[in-house]
């Protein structure tokens, strides 16, 4: 009970934070709507405010959507050739279409920041200093010249706050050298060192992640931060995170990494309980990286999703002509496919992970 109780109410959170975004700008651009709805399938709760949008919950948590009034039969996201009134969303100028359809995915990445935010704010960044401690024999890092009281600084380029943001940047890099700037003593160095690829286990999940053979010394330091370092860390991490998915989706699609490692619902319901029953500050951090995923998702530029819809919108501004409705009634088609084949392979991992 506990599970499915956190897995709807995070959901819920998602989704609504999700739609509520197109809500929002559409409303500043004064664009009518019709429906706003958490779910899909039969409705459970209808209620019509006085702007005439009926705002409902449905039977199935998995999805929702903003319907906005439309005079004729167009795509809702591509100018249609029939489109007279002011106020109808195929009616509005590309520009103004773009910003309500990305307006879903940034307020989910908005989430993300406040619940970080107001995490560090209140009780600070907490961090691990990347000093090498001890070196595993034979181990990359050994065999690239390590020594022990180096400090980790950069990694390929990109700054080393602190030993979580070398581990982000060496888990998805197995097989391929990163460039690692170190400070030794007084003096400034430069190694490259290729980790290399090892299954390790996250609960019932199995993941490849890249291995470079180092345990960092010291302990753990509470840096207490003012509101705008505190925003500013937050869209750092943010930041972070979706490089790590892009990276880690980037190799899927290459075949270096299992799509084996793509996860569903049942497995977020079940991560879902842990956070809850670890507590409040532990479940808003657990929704705040979901939210990221669900924004950085639903920028993919797959049809049906807002990626795709971006991309059509981008199309017309480019081009100075809409997408037709035939290549748009395919590209749905495909988007359909693309998704229905994702939610058969996440849900069948969860199945094998949780159940077998």
């Amino acid at each position: 009970m506990l599970t499915f109780i956190s897995f709807i109410l995070t959901i819920a959170v998602l989704i609504f934070v999700h739609e509520y975004g197109h809500y929002y700008v559409a409303r500043r651009f004064k664009v009518k709507m019709d429906e706003f709805a958490i779910g899909f399938g039969p409705k459970i709760y209808s209620r019509t405010d006085k702007e005439g949008v009926r705002w409902q919950l449905r039977l199935i948590p998995l999805g929702g959507l903003v319907k906005m009034a439309e005079d004729d039969a167009s795509s809702a996201f591509v100018r249609g050739v029939d489109a007279k009134k002011e106020n109808i969303f195929s009616a509005q100028p590309a520009y103004v279409r773009f910003l309500i359809v990305a307006a879903g995915p940034i307020a989910n990445y908005l989430l993300a920041i406040l619940i970080l935010s107001v995490f560090y704010f209140a009780v600070g960044k907490v961090e691990l200093p990347a000093i090498v401690d001890k070196l595993t024999e034979n181990s990359p890092a050994a065999d690239a010249g390590l020594q022990i009281g180096d400090k980790i600084i950069k990694a390929n380029g990109r700054k080393i706050r602190d030993f979580a943001d070398l581990q982000r940047q060496v888990i998805v890099s197995a097989n391929h050298p990163i460039i690692l700037t170190l400070q030794r003593d007084q003096e400034i160095l430069e190694l490259s060192v290729t980790p290399t690829e090892r299954e390790i286990n996250n609960g019932k999940q199995k993941m490849k992640a890249g291995y470079l053979g180092i345990n960092v010394a010291g302990e753990f330091k509470v840096s207490s931060l003012n509101l705008f370092a505190s925003f500013w860390h937050a869209i750092l991490d943010v930041i972070d995170l979706s490089t790590l998915t892009l990276k880690a989706v980037g190799q899927m699609l290459k075949g270096q990494r299992s799509i084996g490692e793509l996860y569903g619902p049942l497995t977020v319901a079940e991560e879902s309980s842990k956070a809850i029953v670890k507590g409040t500050v532990d479940f808003a951090l657990f929704i705040a990286m979901l939210s990221v995923s669900l924004g950085l998702f639903n920028f993919f530029p797959i049809p049906l999703l807002d990626g795709g819809h971006l991309c059509l919108i981008g199309f017309e501004m480019v081009m100075g002509r809409a997408v037709s409705i035939r290549v748009q009634q395919l590209l749905q088609k495909i988007g359909v496919a693309l998704i229905v084949f994702l939610v058969v392979i996440s849900t069948s991992n969860d199945i094998r992970t949780l159940i077998f």
